[in-house]
């Protein structure tokens, strides 16, 4: 059996525009089962040039987590104290073991 863990999801809602100003929807959370294994080093070859050299862990789990490529911010979780959000994800939806690879990439923090 692989070992998994629960994560804390946090993930923002569709924001609007209201009388003409941006307001950010409200967040919500949800824990998740997964399986966290750091990204190799082909892994981060895939990430934009700017991201390389930031934490990235590949996260196995059966939830479909949001990226930025979905058109709205992407889930966002915490690894070890540092905050992570969801820059890929694969879909392994084969009949063995039906299941995502989701790449959660450190947050640049401005440090």
């Amino acid at each position: 059996m692989i070992p998994r863990k629960l994560l804390t999801i946090t993930r923002a809602g569709q924001g609007s525009y209201i009388a003409g100003v941006w307001q950010e929807a409200s967040t919500t959370q949800f824990v998740i089962l997964a399986s966290v294994q750091p990204a190799s080093a082909k892994q981060m070859m895939t990430l934009p040039e700017g991201r390389r050299q930031s934490s990235a862990y590949m996260l196995y789990t059966a939830t479909l987590l949001r990226t930025v490529q979905d058109g709205r911010q992407p889930d966002r979780l915490t690894i070890g104290g540092a905050v992570y959000e969801i820059l890929q994800v694969g879909e392994w939806q084969n009949t063995i073991i039906p299941h995502y690879a989701a790449m959660a990439v450190k947050v640049n923090d401005g440090n």
